[in-house]
Order: structure tokens, then C-alpha cells, then sequence
């Protein structure tokens, strides 16, 4: 999946990322190395130090409370038209038929 994002928007010269196993293993450590892609872990118990994903990631999950979790987080996904299916469904939740607290209740289609 990284090489195909890579052949989309190219190889970055880093990724940010926190002490999960996801992010510490030898395949993403090696992948990282074959591709010239420096790999910056933040300190562990330190979010401030990613801070833009970490906002992201509480935006991005505070939705799910309503919906099944494992429609993004638990579900392998077998290609990039796959999650894009997915994330649809996500974004046309929240956009139509969750409320948002910001909008008086409402959602950002009826606002």
C-alpha cells in the first residue's frame, strides 16, 4: 500500500509517526530503507509531538461512536478502491445524517 500512495504522490522524505507496533516493526523499517523514507518515531507518552495527526485521528474518530468501528479501523483492506468505498460511507454519515454540536444539532448538509 505505501509503494502504491508512493507512486501517486511520490516518496516523502520522512513519516512522523508514535511507538505502535504498526510503526516499529522490521517491515516498515525496511521498507523505509529501500526507499531512502527516514523514519521519526515521537517519544513514547508524547502526542504533542504529532500533533496534527493526533487532532486528525480525535476528529476523524469521534464519529465513529455511531458507526461500526471495524468499517475503518478493523477491516483489511484488500486495495485503495476498497477504502475509498469505505471512507464514502464514513463522510456521507457524518455529512448527512450526524448531528454536529457546532451546527445547532444539525447536519452539514441541513445547515
Amino acid at each position: 500500500m505505501l509503494d502504491q500512495a508512493a507512486r501517486f504522490r511520490g516518496y516523502l522524505k520522512a513519516i512522523r509517526t508514535d511507538q505502535g507496533p504498526e510503526f516499529t516493526g522490521k517491515a516498515l523499517d525496511q521498507w523505509a530503507y529501500q526507499h531512502g523514507v527516514q523514519l521519526k518515531l515521537i517519544q513514547a507518552g508524547k502526542p504533542t509531538q504529532n500533533a496534527f495527526i493526533e487532532s486528525f485521528n480525535g476528529r476523524f474518530r469521534a464519529p465513529l461512536e455511531s458507526v461500526k468501528q471495524e468499517e475503518i479501523y478493523l477491516h483489511g483492506y484488500n486495495s485503495v478502491s476498497e477504502v475509498r468505498q469505505s471512507l464514502a460511507r464514513y463522510f456521507d454519515f457524518c455529512n448527512r445524517r450526524r448531528p454536529h454540536s457546532a451546527l445547532d444539532g444539525q447536519t452539514p448538509d441541513t445547515a
